[in-house]
């Protein structure tokens, strides 16, 4: 059986600055990304035999973007920051080892994500993007 899944070697995310033009590519503030997908479940009690029936709806997506703060204008967080609650379109490109990555692209809402300032540690923060509709998946060319 052959090798499932790959390591992720590198991971660009692209957003237009300002949405609308040509993406600037965010990877050296990106910490790591993850798309979560959630569905609503409705049960219903019945008097079968198995005693209830399942219906599981349409996923609706987060994208969560994990990122190091940058204070300054240009960075990425104060894209997300001043953009906040304007509709964008986030690309990733999934680059992983041995193996040519893909890419997808999300219809996101771009928002403030706060920021997480410590003593003696790199301020970071969290963008949690909710996605119009379904993440758009590119294969890389042969």
């Amino acid at each position: 059986m052959p090798a499932v899944g790959h390591v992720v070697k590198t991971l660009v995310v692209k957003i237009p600055t300002p949405p609308g033009t040509t993406p600037v590519e965010y990877q050296c503030a990106v910490t790591g990304v993850e798309e979560r997908p959630t569905r609503q479940t409705v049960t219903s009690q019945v008097a079968c035999p198995d005693g209830s029936l399942t219906d599981v709806g349409t996923p609706t997506y987060e994208l969560v973007i994990g990122l190091n703060v940058d204070w300054n204008a240009g960075s990425l967080y104060r894209l997300l920051r001043d953009n906040d609650n304007v509709d964008g379109t986030v690309t990733v490109e999934w680059d992983p080892i041995g193996a040519p990555g893909v890419t997808v692209d999300y219809e996101v809402t771009l928002v403030d994500p706060g920021a997480n300032a410590q003593v003696g540690a790199f301020a970071v923060a969290t963008a949690t993007l909710p996605v119009r509709g379904y993440p758009t998946i590119t294969d890389p060319a042969p």
